[in-house]
């Protein structure tokens, strides 16, 4: 979702990938991803478009 994974983020499993979230905040935002916006998600991750600023101060929007 645009922050660094922690440890105690949550995750959750999409088509057979594991995915980490910054936060347990994260989850239920991710779950209301439609697919489309799940696969460009996914896409992105591990990009320089990631959020690696620490959490407090990125938009979970």
């Amino acid at each position: 979702m645009g922050g660094e994974v922690v440890a105690d983020g949550g995750r959750t499993e999409w088509n057979g990938t594991t995915v980490g979230f910054c936060c347990p905040d994260c989850l239920p935002k991710w779950d209301a991803l439609s697919d489309e916006e799940t696969t460009e998600k996914l896409a992105s991750a591990g990009h320089d478009h990631a959020d690696t600023r620490p959490h407090g101060e990125h938009d979970h929007s």
